[in-house]
């Protein structure tokens, strides 16, 4: 009798045990499934809509000393940042992130990229060639721009909506972070100058790696998908 029972116990555990494997295989799968309906409805998704240069223009002068505007950009996808050649902080964002996006999205002719100088009056247009050949970028989809310091201030607070760029007064602040105290964030524009994403990867690559790499990727996604609409458009 006693066989009769323990075969009937493993034979009931085995039976429930497999029960159990099969919803949890039911509850990973529904789980799997969900999350991946969940990312495609956020690709879906459209992007909201931050700043629109569409009815002002901009007149500035690249690290060519050629006069170029912002609406010639009208048809591409292009990200801008502010920048100033001595900025620690500028530099080192340069370096490690734009010229990363640069690197991934270098083939695509419809892309663009564009840096204002908030320090006009020292950064020339002769430096900021130097700092392009230092940076090995081409001027036919990376601009480094100066101009009227006012008109550069003027649109970029009124039209792109970035905060007012603050002198530092603290000797100890200057020499760490420079001269001026700005917005990092990198913003996104679609073909008809429209921004659309704005990320700011200096604040989180110092807050920690896992907002960095969430940050970076989810900026590198809404690129592709504003790159892949402007295809679509044009």
């Amino acid at each position: 009798m006693k066989t009769n029972n323990n075969k009937n116990k493993k034979f009931l555990l085995l039976f429930y045990g497999s029960i159990a494997l099969v919803c949890l295989g039911i509850f990973f799968f529904s789980f799997s499934i969900s999350k991946h309906q969940k990312k495609k409805r956020e690709l879906k998704k459209p992007l909201p809509i931050y700043a629109n240069l569409s009815d002002k223009n901009l007149f500035t002068t690249n690290q060519e000393g050629k006069k170029v505007s912002l609406h010639q950009l009208k048809g591409k996808v292009w990200i801008f940042c502010q920048f100033f050649l001595s900025c620690p902080q500028c530099a080192k964002r340069n370096y490690e992130d734009l010229l990363k996006i640069a690197k991934i999205f270098r083939k695509d002719k419809n892309f663009h990229i564009v840096c204002i100088s908030i320090n006009p009056e020292e950064d020339t247009t002769e430096k900021l060639k130097i700092y392009a050949q230092t940076l090995k970028v081409d001027v036919k989809n990376w601009w480094l721009l100066t101009g009227d310091k006012k008109t550069l201030y003027s649109y970029m607070r009124e039209k792109m909506l970035y905060p007012d760029i603050i002198a530092r007064t603290d000797k100890e602040e200057i020499i760490t972070k420079g001269k001026f105290a700005h917005d990092l964030s990198i913003a996104v524009f679609d073909d008809k100058l429209q921004m659309r994403d704005k990320v700011d990867l200096y604040f989180a690559k110092n807050y920690s790696k896992d907002l960095y790499r969430k940050t970076s990727k989810e900026l590198i996604a809404n690129i592709r998908k504003l790159l892949k609409e402007n295809a679509k458009n044009h």
